[in-house]
């Protein structure tokens, strides 16, 4: 099993206008009101993200042949960036839609040594490396006209690598295999968004894998 933590923001830039009005000079004149802004989040978005990610693998040995030890591995933490694009309909202030995120990890890897550490006899490696993965979630958020809060939750699937070995002087003698699969799971996520200009959105997002 594999948990992943991810902090995706994205880069953006806004400009503002301004406009004024002049009259007679000695003539009184009324302001014409301001109406607000009406704003919308329906339509299709894509974006960038980069941020951090949390892997913490944890090995399940069915037949007790490392007697379970040291088989959960420290926690391991690097950075990520991807891509995403959804759709969103909005009813009053209840916003629905659907979301795809794809996230690098770079073969992000964590080891375990079930059998002791680098340098003993009897050491033994068990390595799970992660190099992307991604998700498809149905969302619902409520708008506060430019700003967006949500949940989201929906399939995930990760390209994961698991290598099992031992070095050349080792009791095992240079054991080494691996196998490359893709491992399909679930996603949950929190976040929220906030809209700059109608076509520019800033998102700050957790989410669990």
């Amino acid at each position: 099993m594999m948990r992943k933590l991810l902090l995706a923001t994205t880069i953006l830039a806004f400009g503002a206008a301004g406009a004024s009005a002049a009259d007679l000079a000695g003539r009184p004149y009324a302001k014409a009101p301001v109406a607000a802004p009406v704003y919308s989040w329906t339509g299709f978005y894509i974006g960038g993200q980069v941020g951090g990610a949390s892997l913490s693998p944890s090995f399940k040995d069915y037949d007790d042949f490392f007697d379970n030890q040291g088989l959960n591995p420290d926690r391991k933490f690097s950075l990520t960036g991807g891509v995403y694009g959804g759709y969103n309909w909005q009813f009053n202030s209840l916003v629905v839609g659907v979301d795809a995120q794809w996230s690098w990890y770079g073969n992000s890897s964590v080891t375990s040594f079930p059998f002791g550490t680098v340098g003993d006899n009897s050491n033994f490696f068990l390595t799970t490396k992660v190099r992307d993965a991604g998700s498809v979630k149905a969302r619902v958020g409520l708008a506060l006209q430019d700003t967006l809060v949500y949940v989201a939750a929906g399939p995930a699937w990760a390209n994961s690598t698991l290598s099992a070995g031992a070095p050349q002087d080792g009791d095992f003698s240079g054991f080494n295999v691996s196998e490359s699969t893709y491992r399909s799971g679930i996603a949950v996520a929190a976040g929220a968004e906030h809209m700059f200009t109608p076509n520019w959105v800033g998102r700050g997002q957790i989410q669990y894998s």
